[in-house]
């Protein structure tokens, strides 16, 4: 009899760990992501530039790609660059898109189809927006523009200077 007590607290002891080590893994859910300007400066307020980096890769899920190096600029990851992908660049990206923007979408070749593709899943709209015959930036690509002051050739953006 003492033995099947002991058994059942046993039970009870790992059953109730389990529980625990469950409830505990489990993370409150994110909120989303700032939408706009005013809810991104919310969001940002009292943060240095650093910080404010850091949020933006880990809230807009940019960390998969991108890091902040040693400059405190935006950069590939190790990952990323390992891999080679064919990446013709962010410079050459919003060159092609500022042309892409001007052809009707049915009008569009599969190459500018693809691009315009990139563009959105690569999450360059976020900071970029297409302005016929300039580069132009959201609202909040205009705040992020020290992320991209003196990145490399290749992989860089526009800063908030830029106007072609």
């Amino acid at each position: 009899m003492n033995r099947l007590k002991n058994i059942k607290l046993l039970f009870l002891v790992i059953v109730c760990a389990g529980t625990l080590l469950i409830s505990c893994s489990k993370q409150a859910p994110l909120p989303p992501p700032p939408e706009n300007l005013a809810e991104f400066e919310k969001a940002t307020l009292g943060k240095d530039p650093e910080a404010v980096a850091q949020f933006v890769l880990k809230t807009y899920n940019c960390k998969d790609c991108h890091r902040i190096d040693e400059d405190h600029k935006l950069a590939l990851t190790e990952e990323i660059q390992q891999k080679a992908l064919p990446f013709q660049g962010c410079k050459p990206l919003l060159a092609e898109m500022n042309v892409i923007a001007q052809v009707p979408l049915g009008d569009r070749t599969p190459d500018q189809q693809r691009l315009a593709t990139e563009f959105q899943d690569y999450g360059c709209a976020f900071c970029h927006q297409i302005a016929p015959g300039k580069l132009g930036l959201t609202d909040i690509g205009d705040k992020l523009g020290f992320f991209h002051q003196g990145c490399k050739e290749g992989f860089c953006c526009a800063d908030s200077q830029t106007s072609n």
